[in-house]
Parts: C-alpha cells; sequence; structure tokens
C-alpha cells in the first residue's frame, strides 16, 4: 500500500491536513476502469505503479482524488484531502454508487471493536461524538461530548454496548487516542485522519478496513450458481430477531423496492419470504430468502458478479442490523425444498 497520507497531501494544493479514506472492492481492476465516461471526460487522469488519480475542476478551484491499489485482490483506497461531508467528497461516493464493478462495503461492530482495541494499546481511546440508528424504526441517535467533559467521554466499548442495548447499529464514531491521534470512522468502510500520527493512522485504522473489506471480498467471490454443483448462500446474522410476522418481511420487501438498480418479485411471503433480485446495474441474480428470524440467506443466481452480491449484502446488512456475514448453513430448512 501507498502512503496514502503523504499522496493526499500531494493531490491537495491547499494542504488541508484533513483526509478522507474509503475502501471499496471491485471484481478485479482500479475502480476507475468502473467510472462512466462523463466522469473521465471531465478530469485529467494521472496513473502510476498500482495508482490512478483524477484531477478536476469546480467552481472552489482545483481538486483530486486517488485510488490506490492494496496488497489484497481487488480492495481498493480511495483518497482525497476533504472532509467526508463535503460537496466534492460526496460527488465521488456518487460515482462509486453508480460505477457497476465497484461496491462499497460496511463495518460491523466488531470491525469498530478492532479499531478501538489496537488504538488503546497505545494510550486511552476517547469517543467525543458518535451517532447510530435504530432498527427497529431507522431513528437515529447522537451523542456528543464536549472538550470540558472530557473525564466523563466513554471508550469505544461503552458506546457499542450502549448502541447495542438500544438496538442500534453505530454509524460513526469520531475518536482520539490522548496526544497522538484523531480521527473519524465510518460504517460505510472509511475514516478521516484528522490530526496526530499519519503512520499509526494507516498502519492501524486503514489496515483493519482494508482487512475487512477483504474478508467481505472473500466471502461473496466465486458464488455464482453452476449446474450440477451445490448452491452457495451467503447469510447475513441480525443483531436480534427482526422478522417474526408477514408485516415484518414486508419492511425487508419495501426497503429493496425503495432501492435504485433494484428489481425484485416476491415468490412467497407467509411464513417464510422468498424474493428474486436483480442488480439492474450489472444483470447478476439472487433469491432472497428469510427461514429464520435473525437471518436473511442471499442465494446467488447464474450471474453474480463480486460487486453486486456485495451492494445487496450491504444493502440489506445495513437496514437490519447485521452482526455477521457467513457461509450459510443448511441445517434446518433444504434449499432445493424452497425451489421445489
Amino acid at each position: 500500500m501507498r502512503d496514502a497520507l503523504a499522496l493526499a497531501q500531494l493531490i491537495d494544493p491547499t494542504g488541508n491536513p484533513q483526509t478522507t479514506v474509503e475502501v471499496v472492492l471491485t471484481d478485479g481492476p482500479s475502480p476507475i476502469t468502473y467510472m462512466a465516461p462523463r466522469v473521465l471526460r471531465d478530469a485529467t487522469v494521472y496513473s502510476g505503479a498500482g495508482f490512478d488519480v483524477l484531477e478536476l475542476h469546480d467552481d472552489d478551484g482545483d481538486w483530486s482524488v486517488a485510488f490506490l491499489g492494496t496488497d489484497r485482490e481487488g480492495v481498493f483506497l480511495v483518497v482525497g484531502g476533504s472532509s467526508s461531508t463535503s460537496q466534492r467528497w460526496q460527488r465521488v461516493e456518487r460515482w462509486l454508487s453508480k460505477a457497476h464493478g465497484v461496491a462499497r462495503c460496511y463495518l460491523n461492530h466488531d470491525d469498530f471493536e478492532r479499531v478501538g482495541d489496537i488504538l488503546a494499546t497505545y494510550g486511552e481511546v476517547e469517543v467525543s461524538r458518535w451517532t447510530a440508528r435504530k432498527v427497529t424504526d431507522m431513528s437515529s441517535i447522537t451523542r456528543g461530548f464536549r472538550a470540558q467533559q472530557k473525564s466523563e467521554r466513554p471508550d469505544h466499548r461503552d458506546v457499542i454496548r450502549e448502541a447495542e442495548q438500544n438496538m442500534a447499529s453505530i454509524r460513526t464514531l469520531a475518536l482520539s487516542v490522548k496526544q497522538t491521534l484523531s480521527l473519524h470512522l465510518r460504517r460505510v468502510a472509511g475514516c478521516t485522519f484528522y490530526s496526530g500520527d499519519a503512520r499509526l493512522f494507516e498502519d492501524t485504522v486503514v489496515r483493519i478496513l482494508i482487512e475487512a473489506a477483504s474478508g467481505r471480498r472473500a466471502l461473496m467471490s466465486g458464488r455464482a450458481r453452476v449446474p450440477s454443483q451445490a448452491v452457495r448462500p451467503v447469510a447475513i446474522h441480525l443483531e436480534r430477531a427482526v422478522f417474526k410476522s408477514r408485516d415484518e418481511t414486508g419492511v425487508l420487501i419495501n426497503h429493496l423496492n425503495a432501492a435504485p438498480n433494484v428489481s425484485v418479485a416476491v415468490f412467497h411471503r407467509n411464513p417464510y419470504l422468498h424474493v428474486a433480485v436483480t442488480d439492474e446495474v450489472d444483470g447478476s441474480n439472487f433469491d432472497v430468502m428469510i427461514t429464520e428470524s435473525d437471518r436473511i440467506d442471499i442465494v446467488p443466481g447464474y450471474r453474480a458478479s463480486v460487486a453486486a452480491m456485495t451492494r445487496l449484502g450491504t444493502l440489506l446488512g445495513e437496514r437490519f442490523g447485521s452482526k455477521e456475514m457467513s457461509e450459510a448453513t443448511q441445517d434446518r430448512v433444504s434449499l432445493d425444498s424452497l425451489f421445489a
């Protein structure tokens, strides 16, 4: 992995110390390969060994965004010298969401905990602000702690525990490690460096995001259905029993119907749910099934790209509070019997 922060300083002529990083997945090539022609037409592209830089211009002047390869296949860093809430970075996010071979992924609570635990070996970890979203009604939770409340600031484990008690998923954490590091961590696998030890930021926080994304990619790879071979579903394990009634499974159907570039056909929804889903971006197809109240199974079709399967897993896992994704076991209901 190239030095992401050093590169960000080179591509940001303002010298803004704030650097935003997001980890994305592809089916193999650089994300720039999948960018819309319109984006590339309006940019100057510089490429080197393992990286591409888009140089752009808007009403506020010149700016750039970089795509860096990592030591994990199909895992890339998107790096820019602006905040994650800026209009420029929001443009980057729109480009990524529309790129057919690119998928954004998300962190679960174990990933947040791992980041905090590793940083805790360098000093006391404090959370100055955190946000979460309740699975039940999608309402938000926001907690902030002023500088004068420093002694009362929780650590990352306190925050995760409070979120889980409220049946909520962490969305963002603003963390600091004494005088060593200050950063912002986001559930959609991204982070922002504010100040402190840049090398520590890359070697711990960014590294954990790369490893988490690589694990998601490995799980989603090679699952397209093949004739005469066993189907290989992926299970999204939820924090709580979400689907206990027809109305509750209806929430999932509505969520899929509201998603962009997704078409849905409902085969069965009483008592279990069976939905056919097509990713209109690249034509990948899946069956989504609920046979247990705390689990969603994604069954790949004959076309199931890494990017499309990751997009679907993120869409459902984000909304319904995924705690883990894994290879699905067929311990209670045979998939053959469901398809029969």
